[in-house]
């Protein structure tokens, strides 16, 4: 019984040391040595995964629904080293077949609406 709620208590209050270690630090550390070599294709595979990554960090604001899950968190960080695990090349995966083609699709507007965006935001700051 103790190990059991040793466990819960670990899994509830050290998911976020797991979460920033493993989701930021260690990717941030391999983009760091990826940046140092010529290698395209790990280029790219990080910059897919800080593409995926960002995404979910953006949406996870919304996250009070899957808050309520037991085991989001955990789940989380399975779902990040999915993504960053070279064997399973999952932001590759999911950059290939759903953030690509959505870009591509929708870049003119997405284009016009940054750069409203940036216009109003220097109009306002500058005055």
């Amino acid at each position: 019984m103790l190990t059991l709620l040793s466990v819960l208590v670990l899994v509830e209050y050290g998911s976020s040391w797991l979460y920033y270690s493993l989701c930021i630090a260690f990717p941030i550390f391999m983009t760091l040595k990826t940046i140092e070599t010529a290698n395209i294709e790990k280029q790219r595979h990080w910059l897919a995964y800080w593409a995926i990554s960002s995404l979910i960090l953006a949406f996870n604001g919304r996250k009070v629904f899957f808050c309520c899950f037991p085991g989001y968190e955990l789940l989380n960080i399975a779902f990040h080293i999915w993504l960053y695990s070279e064997k399973s090349q999952g932001a590759n995966f999911l950059y290939k077949k759903l953030l690509s083609p959505f870009i591509k699709k929708y870049r003119s507007k997405i284009d016009k609406k940054i750069n409203y965006v940036r216009k109003t935001v220097v109009k306002s700051i500058m005055g």
